[in-house]
Protein backbone atom coordinates (compact mmCIF):
# COMPACT_ATOMS: atom_id res chain seq x y z
CA UNK A 1 0.00 0.00 0.00
CA UNK A 2 2.53 2.43 1.02
CA UNK A 3 4.49 1.69 -1.94
CA UNK A 4 1.43 2.54 -4.38
CA UNK A 5 1.03 5.38 -2.26
CA UNK A 6 4.36 6.82 -3.36
CA UNK A 7 3.51 5.80 -7.24
CA UNK A 8 0.15 7.57 -7.03
CA UNK A 9 2.59 10.66 -5.72
CA UNK A 10 4.75 10.65 -8.63
CA UNK A 11 1.64 10.31 -11.49
CA UNK A 12 0.00 13.06 -9.41
CA UNK A 13 2.30 16.09 -7.80
CA UNK A 14 -0.48 18.13 -7.70
CA UNK A 15 -2.12 15.63 -5.18
CA UNK A 16 1.18 15.69 -3.51
CA UNK A 17 1.52 19.24 -3.34
CA UNK A 18 -1.64 19.93 -2.17
CA UNK A 19 -1.07 17.27 0.68
CA UNK A 20 2.37 18.67 1.60
CA UNK A 21 0.91 21.75 1.87
CA UNK A 22 -1.84 20.83 4.00
CA UNK A 23 0.81 19.15 6.57
CA UNK A 24 3.03 21.77 6.43
CA UNK A 25 -0.54 24.07 7.63
CA UNK A 26 -1.48 21.47 10.66
CA UNK A 27 1.66 21.26 11.61
CA UNK A 28 2.39 25.39 11.75
CA UNK A 29 -1.10 25.38 13.86
CA UNK A 30 -0.46 22.61 16.01
CA UNK A 31 3.09 24.48 16.66
CA UNK A 32 1.01 27.79 17.22
CA UNK A 33 -1.57 25.86 19.62
CA UNK A 34 1.60 25.11 21.78
CA UNK A 35 2.99 28.16 21.53
CA UNK A 36 -0.58 30.13 23.36
CA UNK A 37 -0.87 26.93 25.95
CA UNK A 38 2.98 27.61 26.66
CA UNK A 39 2.24 31.32 27.71
CA UNK A 40 -0.72 30.64 29.54
CA UNK A 41 1.09 28.39 31.50
CA UNK A 42 4.03 31.26 32.47
CA UNK A 43 0.66 33.39 33.64
CA UNK A 44 0.93 35.94 30.50
CA UNK A 45 -2.29 38.01 30.97
CA UNK A 46 -5.09 38.46 28.82
CA UNK A 47 -3.68 40.85 26.52
CA UNK A 48 -0.56 39.29 25.88
CA UNK A 49 -2.12 35.97 24.93
CA UNK A 50 -4.44 37.72 22.79
CA UNK A 51 -1.65 39.40 20.61
CA UNK A 52 -0.03 35.99 19.95
CA UNK A 53 -3.27 34.63 18.58
CA UNK A 54 -3.80 37.33 16.56
CA UNK A 55 -0.44 37.43 15.36
CA UNK A 56 -0.30 33.64 15.30
CA UNK A 57 -4.47 33.19 13.60
CA UNK A 58 -3.20 35.99 10.93
CA UNK A 59 0.17 34.06 9.93
CA UNK A 60 -2.40 30.72 9.46
CA UNK A 61 -4.71 32.67 7.21
CA UNK A 62 -2.05 33.16 4.50
CA UNK A 63 -1.48 29.38 4.85
CA UNK A 64 -4.88 28.33 4.54
CA UNK A 65 -4.82 30.94 1.35
CA UNK A 66 -2.40 29.23 -0.57
CA UNK A 67 -3.72 26.25 0.05
CA UNK A 68 -7.67 26.71 -0.37
CA UNK A 69 -6.91 30.19 -3.17
CA UNK A 70 -10.17 33.07 -3.62
CA UNK A 71 -13.43 31.23 -4.17
CA UNK A 72 -15.36 32.96 -6.89
CA UNK A 73 -18.59 32.71 -5.04
CA UNK A 74 -22.52 33.49 -6.33
CA UNK A 75 -23.86 33.90 -2.25
CA UNK A 76 -25.68 37.36 -2.40
CA UNK A 77 -24.57 39.84 0.07
CA UNK A 78 -20.91 37.83 1.03
CA UNK A 79 -17.74 39.63 0.99
CA UNK A 80 -15.00 38.89 -1.24
CA UNK A 81 -12.20 38.71 1.33
CA UNK A 82 -12.70 36.02 4.10
CA UNK A 83 -11.10 35.25 7.46
CA UNK A 84 -9.79 32.25 9.05
CA UNK A 85 -12.38 30.26 10.18
CA UNK A 86 -10.89 29.50 13.62
CA UNK A 87 -11.68 31.59 16.48
CA UNK A 88 -9.31 30.77 19.06
CA UNK A 89 -5.71 28.57 19.79
CA UNK A 90 -6.20 28.48 23.20
CA UNK A 91 -8.38 25.59 24.39
CA UNK A 92 -9.87 28.12 26.90
CA UNK A 93 -11.52 29.59 24.44
CA UNK A 94 -15.11 29.61 22.55
CA UNK A 95 -13.84 28.95 18.80
CA UNK A 96 -11.18 26.56 19.66
CA UNK A 97 -10.78 23.81 16.99
CA UNK A 98 -12.91 24.81 14.48
CA UNK A 99 -13.01 23.61 11.34
CA UNK A 100 -9.86 24.63 9.38
CA UNK A 101 -10.47 26.80 6.81
CA UNK A 102 -11.62 30.08 5.20
CA UNK A 103 -14.65 31.93 6.45
CA UNK A 104 -16.86 34.35 4.31
CA UNK A 105 -19.65 36.77 5.52
CA UNK A 106 -22.30 39.19 4.58
CA UNK A 107 -21.82 42.51 6.46
CA UNK A 108 -24.74 41.64 9.01
CA UNK A 109 -23.08 38.09 9.79
CA UNK A 110 -25.92 36.31 8.76
CA UNK A 111 -25.04 34.90 5.68
CA UNK A 112 -21.49 33.28 6.09
CA UNK A 113 -19.90 30.19 3.79
CA UNK A 114 -16.73 28.34 5.24
CA UNK A 115 -14.65 26.70 2.67
CA UNK A 116 -12.02 24.32 3.02
CA UNK A 117 -10.63 21.40 1.26
CA UNK A 118 -11.37 17.75 1.59
CA UNK A 119 -8.22 16.94 2.90
CA UNK A 120 -8.60 19.47 5.97
CA UNK A 121 -12.16 18.43 6.58
CA UNK A 122 -10.77 14.55 6.96
CA UNK A 123 -8.02 15.94 9.24
CA UNK A 124 -10.22 17.65 11.67
CA UNK A 125 -12.71 14.99 11.67
CA UNK A 126 -9.71 12.39 12.58
CA UNK A 127 -9.50 14.95 15.47
CA UNK A 128 -12.80 15.04 16.79
CA UNK A 129 -13.40 11.34 16.60
CA UNK A 130 -14.55 9.90 20.01
CA UNK A 131 -13.21 7.36 21.85
CA UNK A 132 -14.26 4.25 20.87
CA UNK A 133 -15.74 4.85 17.66
CA UNK A 134 -15.45 2.88 14.56
CA UNK A 135 -12.39 3.10 11.80
CA UNK A 136 -13.84 5.20 8.35
CA UNK A 137 -15.54 2.46 6.47
CA UNK A 138 -14.37 1.59 3.27
CA UNK A 139 -16.15 4.02 1.39
CA UNK A 140 -14.83 7.14 2.83
CA UNK A 141 -17.78 9.63 0.86
CA UNK A 142 -20.26 7.46 3.75
CA UNK A 143 -18.31 8.82 5.98
CA UNK A 144 -18.25 12.18 4.94
CA UNK A 145 -22.05 12.36 3.91
CA UNK A 146 -23.17 11.34 7.75
CA UNK A 147 -20.87 14.04 8.85
CA UNK A 148 -22.32 16.36 7.17
CA UNK A 149 -25.68 15.58 7.91
CA UNK A 150 -24.80 15.91 11.50
CA UNK A 151 -25.78 18.69 13.72
CA UNK A 152 -22.98 18.24 16.31
CA UNK A 153 -20.45 18.35 12.90
CA UNK A 154 -21.84 22.35 11.61
CA UNK A 155 -22.22 23.07 16.48
CA UNK A 156 -18.35 22.18 16.47
CA UNK A 157 -17.46 23.16 12.86
CA UNK A 158 -18.32 26.65 11.98
CA UNK A 159 -20.34 28.41 14.99
CA UNK A 160 -18.94 28.93 18.63
CA UNK A 161 -21.21 30.71 21.26
CA UNK A 162 -24.65 28.48 20.17
CA UNK A 163 -25.75 24.62 19.10
CA UNK A 164 -27.47 23.80 16.03
CA UNK A 165 -30.55 21.91 15.88
CA UNK A 166 -32.18 20.46 12.70
CA UNK A 167 -36.02 20.92 11.90
CA UNK A 168 -36.25 19.87 8.30
CA UNK A 169 -34.47 17.72 6.09
CA UNK A 170 -34.44 19.60 2.73
CA UNK A 171 -34.09 17.16 -0.54
CA UNK A 172 -31.68 18.75 -2.76
CA UNK A 173 -30.44 17.19 -5.99
CA UNK A 174 -26.71 16.84 -5.74
CA UNK A 175 -24.96 18.23 -8.84
CA UNK A 176 -23.16 16.12 -10.96
CA UNK A 177 -19.95 17.17 -10.20
CA UNK A 178 -20.34 16.91 -6.47
CA UNK A 179 -19.82 13.40 -4.09
CA UNK A 180 -21.61 14.59 -1.25
CA UNK A 181 -24.36 17.59 -1.15
CA UNK A 182 -27.11 18.27 2.24
CA UNK A 183 -29.48 21.06 2.98
CA UNK A 184 -31.30 21.49 6.59
CA UNK A 185 -33.29 23.98 7.42
CA UNK A 186 -32.53 24.95 11.48
CA UNK A 187 -32.14 26.69 14.08
CA UNK A 188 -29.54 28.09 16.78
CA UNK A 189 -30.02 28.15 20.18
CA UNK A 190 -27.95 28.26 23.88
CA UNK A 191 -31.13 27.42 25.82
CA UNK A 192 -32.92 24.11 26.15
CA UNK A 193 -36.27 24.12 24.45
CA UNK A 194 -37.68 24.12 20.75
CA UNK A 195 -36.46 27.70 18.84
CA UNK A 196 -38.19 29.13 15.55
CA UNK A 197 -35.53 27.86 12.57
CA UNK A 198 -34.26 30.67 10.74
CA UNK A 199 -31.76 29.81 8.73
CA UNK A 200 -30.49 26.91 5.79
CA UNK A 201 -27.42 25.28 6.38
CA UNK A 202 -26.27 23.59 3.15
CA UNK A 203 -22.92 21.54 2.69
CA UNK A 204 -21.62 20.67 -0.86
CA UNK A 205 -18.28 19.19 -1.83
CA UNK A 206 -16.91 19.57 -4.92
CA UNK A 207 -13.73 20.32 -6.79
CA UNK A 208 -11.99 18.72 -3.68
CA UNK A 209 -13.19 21.51 -1.36
CA UNK A 210 -16.13 21.74 1.35
CA UNK A 211 -18.69 24.72 1.11
CA UNK A 212 -20.64 25.00 4.26
CA UNK A 213 -23.33 27.93 3.71
CA UNK A 214 -26.05 29.66 6.03
CA UNK A 215 -28.53 31.81 4.58
CA UNK A 216 -31.39 33.47 6.39
CA UNK A 217 -34.55 30.96 5.09
CA UNK A 218 -36.40 32.90 2.52
CA UNK A 219 -39.80 31.68 4.24
CA UNK A 220 -40.97 30.77 7.53
CA UNK A 221 -42.55 27.26 8.25
CA UNK A 222 -44.68 26.76 11.44
CA UNK A 223 -45.46 26.84 14.09
CA UNK A 224 -47.29 23.54 14.51
CA UNK A 225 -49.92 23.48 16.92
CA UNK A 226 -49.37 19.30 17.47
CA UNK A 227 -45.62 19.87 17.98
CA UNK A 228 -45.67 22.88 20.52
CA UNK A 229 -48.35 20.56 22.66
CA UNK A 230 -45.43 17.66 22.50
CA UNK A 231 -42.81 20.39 23.97
CA UNK A 232 -45.33 21.58 26.61
CA UNK A 233 -45.82 18.33 27.68
CA UNK A 234 -42.42 17.54 28.49
CA UNK A 235 -41.93 21.02 30.20
CA UNK A 236 -44.80 20.71 32.39
CA UNK A 237 -43.41 17.08 33.40
CA UNK A 238 -39.88 18.60 34.05
CA UNK A 239 -41.98 21.46 35.95
CA UNK A 240 -43.73 19.01 37.88
CA UNK A 241 -40.55 17.23 38.94
CA UNK A 242 -38.66 20.07 40.07
CA UNK A 243 -41.92 20.70 42.44
CA UNK A 244 -42.12 17.31 44.18
CA UNK A 245 -38.32 17.80 44.93
CA UNK A 246 -37.58 17.93 48.65
CA UNK A 247 -37.89 21.35 50.23
CA UNK A 248 -35.72 21.00 53.45
CA UNK A 249 -33.29 20.46 52.42
CA UNK A 250 -34.14 21.37 48.80
CA UNK A 251 -32.58 19.03 46.29
CA UNK A 252 -32.79 20.97 42.44
CA UNK A 253 -33.47 18.17 40.66
CA UNK A 254 -32.11 17.46 37.04
CA UNK A 255 -34.39 18.20 34.38
CA UNK A 256 -32.59 18.34 31.29
CA UNK A 257 -33.23 14.96 29.98
CA UNK A 258 -36.73 15.62 30.00
CA UNK A 259 -36.25 18.74 28.03
CA UNK A 260 -33.72 17.61 25.89
CA UNK A 261 -36.47 14.78 25.20
CA UNK A 262 -38.99 17.40 24.54
CA UNK A 263 -36.95 19.35 22.44
CA UNK A 264 -36.34 16.22 20.08
CA UNK A 265 -39.96 15.52 19.87
CA UNK A 266 -40.64 18.82 18.79
CA UNK A 267 -38.10 18.41 16.10
CA UNK A 268 -39.17 14.91 15.04
CA UNK A 269 -42.77 16.72 14.83
CA UNK A 270 -42.02 19.46 13.16
CA UNK A 271 -40.00 17.70 10.18
CA UNK A 272 -43.60 15.45 9.41
CA UNK A 273 -44.95 18.32 9.28
CA UNK A 274 -42.84 20.91 7.37
CA UNK A 275 -43.07 19.00 4.12
CA UNK A 276 -46.96 19.45 4.06
CA UNK A 277 -46.24 23.46 4.37
CA UNK A 278 -46.72 25.63 1.08
CA UNK A 279 -43.18 27.68 1.51
CA UNK A 280 -41.42 23.54 2.42
CA UNK A 281 -40.90 24.33 -1.80
CA UNK A 282 -39.49 27.34 -1.72
CA UNK A 283 -36.73 26.49 0.88
CA UNK A 284 -36.15 23.58 -1.31
CA UNK A 285 -35.48 25.86 -4.16
CA UNK A 286 -33.98 28.52 -2.09
CA UNK A 287 -31.33 25.70 -1.38
CA UNK A 288 -30.66 23.77 -4.66
CA UNK A 289 -29.91 27.45 -6.32
CA UNK A 290 -27.22 28.03 -3.87
CA UNK A 291 -26.05 24.75 -4.46
CA UNK A 292 -26.09 24.53 -8.10
CA UNK A 293 -24.34 28.10 -7.61
CA UNK A 294 -21.37 27.16 -5.99
CA UNK A 295 -17.71 26.64 -8.03
CA UNK A 296 -17.15 23.26 -9.44
CA UNK A 297 -13.23 23.59 -9.12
Amino acid sequence: MKILWIALLFLFPSVAAAASLEQSYLAARDAQIRKVAAAEKKGADTDRVDKIQEKALAELQKQLAQIIGASKLSVPGIKATPKINIEALSDKDQGFDMLDGLAYASEDYKTRVVVTTEGLLKAWMLRHRKPGDRKMSQDPAQDLAKVLASEEFYTQAVNSDATLSKYAELPIKKPAAASTAYAMYGGWAQDDGPWEPEELVISVIQGGKLYVVRVPASTKLGPFAACQAVWDKADRKANEVYERAPSKPKVVPDTSKIREQGAAAFRRCFAEHAPKEKGFAGLVRQAQTIVDGLPVQ
